[in-house]
């Protein structure tokens, strides 16, 4: 989607990388590599470790460093504007301070001897000096402070990452692997060229590992600190962003989506943890017992998260996993803290995400859509499918997916739910959301797509056509078009396309009008709307002056609450002179900004719905910009009245509080849904060009369309 998605989406970034590959060991003259890693690296596993859920909520904003020692562990983490080391065992409800840093000091990363001794690879906060490792007792005093003396080569390197080993400090930089003797200047002793993104761990039998690519492939060596070397142990096809020792694994490894444990002897790579599935954001692990881990992973990237704990447990029990299919390459975060809740409160009925927004490549937007179906095809269904409507993606078909039987009918969940009845949603959500009788998609979180314009212009209601609104610019040299010039014939197209409910596409019949004199008259407004939107068309200043200077009949608007529309636009332009027309012969149309359905073959519907149903129910209305229920609309409403009143600007919005009603009752009596499909938009597109640049007529091209979109319709009922 296009101009939809940018005006109505607002996401966190947070990227995905491919899986790992499989490897294995050798020694330094044979150098094994797994054959089926490629396999490995897409395999479906169920975690072997669990998260457990924290104590408490986050403190700190932590970095991703962490180091265990006696059971504890020692991380790096801020509050306040102050960095500090902090100290953490799962008997603690958060973190203690250990050791807090100095102004002019920012610390990089930590180290424990087997004595106990802590020390801090630290860096100057103003990037002026040099690097510098602090030595901590065990209760966080410093004892003493070094700078670090590299060699001339190591002039402006970059010191990422600190370890203790054979009685030695390592330090690694972006160019070198230094070792450093342990007398009173701790001076160095030798260095090894090291490629820029090698990172390090020391191994459960104290040996250093060093991970690093070449020649396309990930290698992991071990340390001989004799011959000051690295020896190549194992290769990687897919690189590893984490490499960190532990007790039952010689090495975990990592990237940002899953976790896996790795023995030499054993020559075993095992998928231990997935951080995507269950929406956590991954870290740093260390293992303080055998079995269970410490981490730096985090609950949400826009505030403080606990240190998380982990420990071994399967998915077995009195219940399975519930698949959740998202297509969005944007992480919605509103929905994966609702997963990590569920997943801590329902550990026999664990959510895991499947993001199919990873198929799609370069302009091919529907390959995840096709290997959704390649999944349904071979029986690995979906439980919960994410239909939400999210910039640049491409979800399925929500009306597709109920005619073809894919989805439950939610109406007898709601009709026996304690807290939900219909009469709580909108009156023309649910009706327009039918599908043969059937409710199929649940939506908590609303857009409203509409236009605003004076009143004592376009007339009633039963005046809003397109040969109306083409007499009055006839007629009114201040009007240039029916459509404001923020939208391009492209994106025009596709709005009107999904927003003009059963007049082009009945779902419910399986039938398409494309041959329509509404249709028609749609392709002859749109041949004289610009293909890009003209320069002078946005212009400085705010939404008012825009209206006032773009010289149309209807301005767009996609609103995510009452007041936005209510104060941005209509009154203060018109006055009390103002209506919410929405768009010729179809109106305004409520758009399914977040909405979900179940899988009429999940084997767990009912905890399907106890997790949809937190979407909706009333207490969760405050996480909705726009909730779907008719009373927690009009009190948003009300409640932002009162936040203009209380902050003393209300008076600059006379005509607010009226407008603000006007447009819940212009939404509670549209009935249109706006319902997005990729195959039909990619049909018009591809057929109405002709009749744009004057090779077919309007008529040619709809009866094309309407043969076309017909076949794709029987093909899908």
């Amino acid at each position: 989607m296009h101009k939809m998605k940018q005006i109505i989406c607002g996401v966190l970034i947070c990227c995905m990388v491919a899986g790992l590959c499989a490897c294995g060991a050798g020694d330094e003259e044979s150098v094994s590599s797994a054959e089926k890693s490629g396999e490995l690296a897409k395999a479906e596993t169920n975690p072997v470790f669990r998260a457990v859920p924290p104590k408490a909520e986050g403190k700190y904003w932590l970095d991703d460093e962490i180091k265990c020692f006696n059971g504890e562990a020692y991380i790096i983490g801020n509050r306040d504007h102050t960095q500090y080391i902090l100290k953490y065992s799962p008997a603690m409800d958060e973190p203690e301070k250990f050791h807090s840093f100095s102004e002019n000091l920012y610390p990089v990363d930590i180290a424990v001897s087997p004595d106990g001794t802590v020390y801090a690879l630290a860096a100057p906060a103003d990037e002026i000096g040099n690097y510098s490792i602090l030595t901590l007792s065990s209760s966080g005093e410093l004892l003493q402070s070094y700078e670090i003396k590299g060699s001339e080569n190591s002039e402006n390197c970059l010191y990422k990452s600190i370890e203790y080993a054979n009685n030695k400090l390592y330090i690694l930089s972006d160019i070198n692997l230094s070792a450093l003797l342990p007398d009173s200047e701790l001076s160095l002793e030798y260095e090894i060229p090291v490629e820029n993104k090698a990172v390090m761990s020391v191994m459960k039998d104290g040996s250093l590992a060093v991970g690093q690519s070449k020649n396309d492939k990930f290698k992991l060596e071990i340390l001989n600190d004799k011959a000051r070397k690295l020896e190549n142990k194992a290769d990687f096809d897919i690189q590893f962003v984490r490499l960190n020792g532990g007790l039952s694994y010689d090495v975990y490894l990592g990237d940002t989506r899953d976790l896996y444990g790795y023995n030499f002897s054993e020559d075993k790579l095992e998928k231990l943890y997935s951080w995507e599935k269950p929406g956590i954001i991954c870290g740093a692990v260390c293992e303080y017992e055998s079995g269970k881990l410490m981490s730096t992973a985090k609950l949400s990237s826009d505030r403080p998260s606990p240190v998380m704990c982990f420990e071994q447990g399967t998915d077995e029990g009195n219940g399975s996993a519930i698949m959740l299919a998202t297509f969005s390459e944007f992480t919605d975060p509103l929905l994966m803290e609702t997963v990590q809740q569920w997943n801590f409160a329902n550990p026999d009925f664990p959510i895991q995400v499947r993001n199919y927004s990873a198929q799609n490549a370069g302009e091919d937007a529907r390959a995840a859509e096709m290997q959704l179906a390649a999944d349904i095809a071979a029986g690995s269904t979906p439980d919960i499918y994410d239909f939400s409507l999210n910039m640049n993606d491409t979800p399925p078909s929500s009306a597709n997916y109920a005619r073809k039987g894919l989805l439950e009918n939610l109406y007898p969940y709601i009709d026996s739910d304690p807290e939900l009845t219909r009469a709580d949603f909108l009156p023309g959500l649910l009706s327009g959301l039918e599908i043969n009788g059937g409710l199929y998609e649940l939506t908590s979180d609303i857009n409203f797509l509409t236009t605003f314009a004076a009143k004592s212009i376009v007339g009633e209601k039963e005046n809003w056509n397109y040969d109306n609104f083409n007499s009055i610019i006839e007629q009114d040299e201040f009007f240039e078009s029916i459509f404001d010039p923020t939208y391009t014939r492209d994106d025009l197209l596709e709005t009107i396309l999904f927003a003009s409910g059963d007049k082009l596409i009945d779902w419910s019949k399986g039938e398409s009008y494309f041959t329509s004199d509404y249709f028609i008259d749609v392709l002859e407004v749109l041949k004289s709307v610009p293909t890009d939107i003209p320069e002078d068309a946005v212009v400085a200043g705010n939404m008012a002056s825009m209206i006032k200077n773009s010289h149309s009949l209807l301005f767009h608007c996609v609103a995510d609450s009452p007041w936005r529309v209510s104060s941005v636009a209509s009154p203060q332009v018109f006055g009390e002179d103002y209506c919410f027309p929405g768009f010729p012969e179809i109106g305004s149309a409520i758009v399914p900004k977040k909405s979900f359905g179940i899988s009429s073959s999940s084997k767990n519907k009912d905890k399907c719905w106890e997790f949809l149903r937190e979407f909706i129910l009333e207490k969760n209305s405050d996480s909705h910009r726009m909730p779907p229920r008719t009373k927690a609309i009009e009190q948003l409403a009300k409640n932002e009245w009162q936040q203009a009143v209380n902050g003393g600007y209300s008076q600059n919005h006379p005509y607010v509080q009226n407008a603000m009603e006007d447009f819940i009752e212009t939404l509670k009596n549209s009935d249109t849904i706006y319902r997005y499909d990729s195959n039909v938009l990619d049909i018009v597109k591809s057929e109405t060009g002709a009749y744009f640049v004057g090779d077919k007529s309007a008529e040619q091209v709809a009866e094309n369309i309407q043969s076309r979109v017909s076949i794709y319709l029987a093909e899908q009922g």
